[in-house]
């Protein structure tokens, strides 16, 4: 495992406000080129990466200034190369009849959203880059597996979902580097046996293999009928930095294949000049400031349903004793927060963050938190998704009580979770 570079100054005398371009201001987001640290313009880097076969547009998820970068990014990419089609993560392989009779207007935008499922925040993050595709005839494909596939690997093993023609034919299940960068990723989640890490990077390893392979098939298949496109693939960073990943699996396929990465940093003040990107990282690396990602409180659960109940065929939630009588544990000032249980790091759950499982004797399990369950809100903060949770479960203080909405079945209920410390 390589360590973080140290930090490294921006080249100012090559600094032209990206800001402008997107705010009109000049505090918006820089492009440095990792080979110097020299900041550049979009149109720099769409000259540099132009002749490329694949240009990976690696993401954060949720953060408007890379959004809004990347389709500057492609509309220059397309004057240069107007051959071109845009794979994305966002949508998965069963949605492309949906993609493609929208993209042709033969299908409405309702229709639409509810047959592909779209992501959380489609309508800032990834509807302008798909309007755009569809305004200058460029296709879209859906290049991700579908997560019940997903899921179904993680939990039953790759020949669970072998055969299916919504995964890839082969996946890759790399050893080495990029195993240990994710086992150290997910290192001191408690109750996490490398058994368990396995399963859940066997889970990713599904997506990096079937997006790679779609990209590979789509050009193998223009290429017989003369066409040399350029493929723009929009994905997580974590499936594209370091050319690990889908990346990664479309060169072991195909070593001669020109693929160029663009990833992306948050820093806490754009003003300082500094980045910490390797320089093996990618290509380039747009730096932007930390986003505000927090979310409106939410209220009592009263105010959503004056009496929740649980349905009769779900086992009820069993609350935890009052908080009063919870035993008040001396916190360790270096121990980080944990509930004791398992989240899905794959997903599972489009609104809340699905509840894996529970460690036996820890503060979800004596509240009654039962795998299966969904957590849709933490300390009066909404849990959409696992940036979400995990920016909560940071504030919170190891012995300290917290209140965990939970949703079983139709029902939700507040429980109150006594905050334990990470196994490490």
């Amino acid at each position: 495992m390589r360590p973080l570079r140290p930090k490294t100054l921006f080249d100012v005398g090559a600094v032209l406000a990206l800001g402008a371009l997107l705010t009109g201001c000049a505090a918006g987001p820089r492009i440095v080129a990792t080979a110097n640290d020299r900041l550049v313009t979009v149109r720099d880097v769409a000259k540099a990466v132009a002749d490329a076969d694949v240009v990976a547009l690696g993401e954060l998820h949720k953060t408007p200034d890379v959004h809004r970068l990347h389709l500057a990014l492609v509309e220059a990419l397309y004057e240069r190369r107007p051959e071109m089609v845009i794979a994305m993560e966002m949508f998965e392989r069963p949605d492309q009849e949906a993609i493609d009779r929208y993209m042709n207007r033969m299908m409405g935008y309702d229709e639409f959203v509810t047959r592909t499922e779209v992501w959380p925040r489609y309508e800032t993050d990834y509807k302008p880059l798909v309007e755009w595709a569809a305004r200058h005839g460029v296709p879209v494909l859906g290049a991700n597996a579908p997560q019940s596939l997903v899921s179904k690997a993680r939990k039953e093993g790759l020949a669970a979902i072998r055969g299916d023609k919504n995964v890839a034919r082969e996946v890759e299940v790399p050893e080495g580097d990029e195993f240990d960068d994710f086992v150290k990723s997910m290192e001191g989640h408690p109750g996490v046996s490398l058994e368990d890490l396995r399963r859940y990077y066997t889970a990713q390893c599904v997506w990096n293999s079937t997006m790679a392979e779609t990209v590979l098939d789509y050009r193998a298949d223009v290429a017989k009928r003369g066409g040399d496109p350029l493929v723009v693939l929009v994905c997580g960073k974590q499936h594209s930095d370091r050319w690990r990943g889908a990346v990664g699996v479309m060169q072991r396929r195909q070593p001669d294949l020109n693929v160029r990465v663009v990833s992306v940093e948050e820093v806490p003040d754009l003003s300082a000049g500094t980045y910490e990107s390797a320089r093996d990282v990618a290509d380039f690396v747009i730096v932007v400031a930390e986003p505000d990602r927090s979310h409106p409180a939410v209220g009592p659960v009263a105010a959503q349903r004056p009496e929740p109940q649980l349905p009769p065929a779900a086992k009820p939630v069993t609350p935890a004793q009052p908080v009063a009588t919870a035993p008040e544990a001396a916190p360790d000032p270096g121990a980080r927060p944990a509930l004791g249980l398992m989240p899905d790091y794959n997903g599972g759950a489009p609104d809340g963050i699905l509840v894996e499982g529970v460690r036996p004797g820890g503060g979800a399990e004596k509240a009654g938190i039962e795998a299966g369950d969904v957590i849709v809100a933490m300390d009066g903060q909404p849990t959409p998704d696992f940036d979400a949770y995990m920016k909560v479960l940071a504030t919170l203080t190891v012995g300290k009580s917290v209140t965990v909405r939970v949703r079983r079945g139709e029902a939700e209920v507040d429980l109150q979770v006594v905050v334990g410390a990470r196994i490490q």
